[in-house]
C-alpha cells in the first residue's frame, strides 16, 4: 500500500471516528437534557408544591414558613414563566444556528439521521424547581 493511500485511509478513519464520537456525544447530551427537562419543568400547578417541599426538606421550615413560601412561589410563578418564554426565543435561535453549522459538516446520510435528532428547545411547563 502506497504512503498516499495509507494517509488517505488514516484520514478517513479519523473522520469516521470523530463523527461517531460526536454522534454519541450528541445523543448522550440530548438524552440528558430531555431527562433534566422532564424533572426541571413540572406542570405549573405542581411547581410551587415541589419547590416548597424541596425547600422544606433543605431548610426544615415551620408550618407558617412553608405556607408563606408556597404563597410567594405561587405569586411569582406567572412572571417567572413569562421571563423563561422571553428567553426561549434566543435559546431556540442558538440551537437553530448550531444545527445549521453541524449540518454543514455532515454527509447526506448523516444529515438524514441528524434531522431526527437535532437540538430542540422544548416549551417549558412551569417554574424551575430548587435543586
Amino acid at each position: 500500500m502506497s504512503p498516499t493511500r495509507r494517509g488517505t485511509l488514516l484520514k478517513a478513519a479519523v473522520i469516521l471516528g470523530l463523527t461517531f464520537i460526536v454522534g454519541v456525544g450528541l445523543g448522550i447530551f440530548i438524552g440528558h437534557m430531555d431527562a433534566v427537562h422532564r424533572r426541571a419543568y413540572p406542570p405549573p400547578k405542581h411547581a410551587a408544591n415541589l419547590i416548597t417541599r424541596r425547600l422544606d426538606h433543605a431548610l426544615d421550615l415551620t408550618d407558617e414558613q412553608r405556607t408563606r413560601v408556597h404563597q410567594i412561589l405561587t405569586a411569582h410563578h406567572a412572571e417567572m414563566t413569562t421571563l423563561w418564554r422571553a428567553a426561549r426565543g434566543e435559546m431556540q435561535q442558538e440551537a437553530t444556528e448550531a444545527n445549521t453549522e453541524i449540518d454543514q459538516v455532515l454527509n447526506a446520510e448523516q444529515r438524514a439521521k441528524f434531522a431526527r435528532i437535532k437540538l430542540r428547545i422544548s416549551r417549558p411547563r412551569g417554574l424551575i424547581p430548587f435543586h
